[in-house]
């Protein structure tokens, strides 16, 4: 059986345009549904219309009492508000520790950079450091501490780099939405040598890093969104060795994870694609998704997505972390 490693973390056929092609047709097939209940249910937070239903016939009543948000634009909007918001709040602290200027203070102490910028200041790393609960997160905090204070500063600056001249070399926003292959992306430097820190910065966290700069252009490569895009294209194979280019299957442990190796150039394609799906349904309900916070849509579909299967999600996995900490994004 083919065997996903950070070095070769998906078939050779992942990368085929009539592959994508595959994926993307079963996708634009399954989206729908998902999306209904992503606006009947607020994202989540509240019952959608076959639960209404459900309740009314456990009930005996065919009362109206108990409704649903059926009003979809304003249901899109406050959806769209709200992710924002909650985006926003720990933004600058990212924005902050790709500051070129920053990165070229921490030459002269790279140590500083790290058990300060790093441990205690990067959110996402100071809260997996921190989280003591979650015995796997053992392997983390050792990896953290060996980690070399000067190669994470190098990767840093070289992400920072990228991230600050991307809109400049690669961006028309007029013809962004037109693009048709994840090569036109230019996101293919994010997966090569450089621009990771092995056990330290893997596909999650930098994701989330790159998001939290720009979300624009970049998308957020979180473990919900790869199990997300499992279920969104029916659980297929699309004539891949393994079981899906989208999950990582322990036989011996008897274990399913998501593929935490996943290319951040493919990952990108589909959540460019998924924006264009959300897009067009926010035009047929007058609502402006403001560009300036594409992804910050896409990541929240993603998570409803996942949350409609949690429980699956967390027997295949075996994770039934209590506070909830994503830490398995961070594909260490």
């Amino acid at each position: 059986m083919y065997s996903t490693t950070k070095d070769k973390p998906c078939e050779d056929i992942c990368y085929e345009d009539s592959h994508i092609d595959k994926i993307l047709a079963e996708i634009k097939k399954n989206f729908e549904p998902y999306f209904i209940d992503f606006l009947e249910t607020s994202a989540g937070t509240t019952i959608s219309s076959e639960q209404f239903k459900s309740l009314q016939e456990k009930f005996g009543t065919t009362s109206s009492s108990l409704k649903t948000n059926t009003d979809y634009t304003k249901a899109l909007k406050n959806i769209f508000e709200k992710s924002i918001e909650s985006y926003e709040k720990d933004r600058e602290k990212y924005i902050k520790l790709l500051e070129p200027s920053n990165l070229e203070e921490y030459q002269y102490d790279p140590a500083q950079f790290k058990n300060q910028a790093l441990k205690n200041e990067c959110p996402i790393i100071h809260g997996t450091i921190m989280n003591r609960k979650a015995k796997e997160l053992d392997g983390y905090r050792i990896d953290f501490n060996r980690a070399n204070a000067n190669d994470l500063l190098q990767v840093f600056m070289n992400i920072s780099g990228f991230v600050h001249s991307y809109k400049k070399k690669y961006y028309d926003a007029e013809k962004y939405l037109s693009i048709k292959s994840y090569k036109d992306l230019n996101l293919e430097i994010m997966d090569q040598e450089g621009y990771f820190y092995y056990g330290v910065l893997g596909g999650g966290i930098k994701s989330l890093i790159l998001y939290k700069f720009d979300p624009e252009v970049f998308s957020y490569r979180s473990k919900n969104a790869i199990w997300s895009l499992w279920y969104l294209s029916n659980k297929q194979k699309f004539e891949c060795k393994q079981d899906s280019e989208f999950l990582i299957i322990d036989l011996k442990h008897i274990v399913t994870k998501q593929n935490y190796y996943y290319p951040y150039e493919l990952f990108s394609k589909y959540a460019f694609e998924i924006f264009k799906l959300l897009n067009a349904k926010a035009k047929e309900l007058n609502v402006n998704l403001n560009p300036e916070y594409r992804y910050v849509i896409v990541d929240a579909f993603f998570e409803h997505v996942a949350s409609k299967h949690a429980a699956e999600i967390a027997e295949l996995s075996h994770e039934f972390n209590e506070d909830g900490f994503d830490y398995v994004t961070m594909g260490y």
